[in-house]
């Protein structure tokens, strides 16, 4: 995950999903918010299924 690029987050009770693109894929990592352990890590098959992440993603620098 050092290559990657942290895009946005959704929040949970208990976990915590990180979003990050890697070259020209988008990874999700499910961390466990008790014992800070990175439980799962899924790769999203296509941009339309990052969609409820396009609110958080901020564009400003892109923008500027």
């Amino acid at each position: 995950m050092s290559k990657a690029v942290a895009l946005a987050q959704r929040t949970y009770p208990d976990i915590i999903v990180f979003l990050f693109q890697l070259d020209h894929y988008y990874i999700e990592a499910y961390c466990n918010k008790t014992s800070k352990a990175i439980e799962e890590y899924r790769v999203l098959p296509d941009t339309n299924a990052i969609g409820h992440y396009l609110e958080a993603l901020s564009i400003d620098d892109l923008i500027n």
